[in-house]
Formats: C-alpha cells, sequence, structure tokens
C-alpha cells in the first residue's frame, strides 16, 4: 500500500527495500497494524505462557520518527486548527506580521521542516 510510505524532508517518498519503510502517522498504517495485534491477540492473548508481547522494535531508531508524507502534512494542519481555532490566531501566535508572511488558510502552512529559517522572528 503506497499510502504508508513516509516521505524525507525532500517531499519524496522512502521506497519499499529500506528499513521502516512506513510512515507512523499513515492512518492505513494504522489500520493495518490494528488489524494484525487484533488477530494477534485473538490467538494469543489468553495463553498462559504469554504475559505481553512488543509490536514494533526499536521504535524511532534510523531517523524513522519524522516523515512528511502528506498524511503527516494533514494532521500537522488539522492540530493547528484545533489549538488555534483560526488562521487569525495563529499568524498573531507566531508573529507572521513582521515579514509580511501571514497564512489565509491552514492549508498554506507546511511542516515545519520543510520550511527555511535564516532569522527568528523578533516579536
Amino acid at each position: 500500500d503506497p499510502s504508508i510510505l513516509p516521505y524525507g524532508a525532500d517531499a519524496r517518498p522512502r521506497r519499499f527495500g529500506s528499513r521502516r519503510h512506513y510512515s507512523f502517522s499513515s492512518s492505513a498504517f494504522r489500520d493495518h497494524s490494528e488489524r494484525v495485534c487484533s488477530a494477534m491477540a485473538s490467538r494469543y492473548g489468553q495463553h498462559p505462557a504469554v504475559v505481553g508481547w512488543q509490536v514494533d522494535n526499536e521504535y524511532g531508531c534510523h531517523d524513522t520518527i519524522r516523515t512528511y508524507d502528506p498524511g503527516a502534512q494533514q494532521a500537522f494542519r488539522e492540530w493547528l486548527r484545533r489549538k488555534y481555532r483560526n488562521i487569525d490566531a495563529l499568524n498573531e501566535a507566531w508573529g507572521t506580521r513582521f515579514w509580511s508572511m501571514e497564512y489565509r488558510a491552514f492549508e498554506e502552512v507546511d511542516l515545519p521542516d520543510r520550511t527555511v529559517v535564516t532569522e527568528a522572528c523578533p516579536i
């Protein structure tokens, strides 16, 4: 399922074949994971020798936590919408007026690592 591929900061998908070729923010990945974990729990959950199991190993190793895939971008914008409620509040909090960088909509806000900041806003 290509929708589970993570994207690098260069906005290119990390293709199949490397380790950790999935995005933790992908809803499809989470759905597949839930299906597998539910099947394991149904099959082995009551076995007396099983006290627990780990569903992933080395979470976050190999620089795999951050992803810039469309799902992560959408989730970030939804988080901003919940946090600030409207784009004017975001602009005020971020001081975007200083360099005439106001956003008109949450859909214009990119993930932080895709922006180039040479100087912090002085306000």
